[in-house]
């Protein structure tokens, strides 16, 4: 977890967060720890849902509101860089991500995520730093 003061410098620095929902900005804070360093930030859109990616130094974070029902909730994704086995291109502006624990089984302890983002050099930032830090993409 990191301060609040540590927060809100991010906020500054990357100012949609100001905007995500407070429980999402709450469960981004306790995610985060004093020595997380995040290279960079973004809006995107995550299953039809405002939501962030935080690109830190060993992983990427995805956070967004679910909503089961009637009730929403604060979500976050975990992707390990050296456990990306796939990054691809959606369109202009999305990318596809998966990993998984065991490289040769794909299908079993794994995670996915389609990710929106605002523009294509955006999209493209991103793909290119994650390609850079997964051993497995190289």
């Amino acid at each position: 977890m990191i301060n609040k003061k540590s927060f809100n410098a991010l906020k500054e620095k990357y100012y949609f967060l100001s905007n995500l929902p407070d429980k999402l900005q709450d469960l981004i804070s306790n995610e985060l720890s004093p020595d997380s360093d995040v290279i960079c930030a973004c809006q995107v859109m995550i299953n039809d849902k405002k939501g962030c990616i935080l690109i830190l130094e060993n992983e990427l974070l995805a956070f967004w509101m679910s909503k089961i029902l009637f009730k929403k909730f604060p979500t976050f994704q975990k992707f390990n860089y050296l456990q990306i086995n796939e990054i691809k291109d959606i369109e202009n502006t999305g990318l596809y991500i998966h990993s998984s624990a065991d490289h040769e089984i794909m299908d079993k302890d794994y995670e996915e995520g389609k990710f929106i983002f605002e523009s294509p050099a955006e999209k493209d930032k991103i793909s290119e730093i994650i390609i850079n830090k997964s051993s497995r993409l190289k």
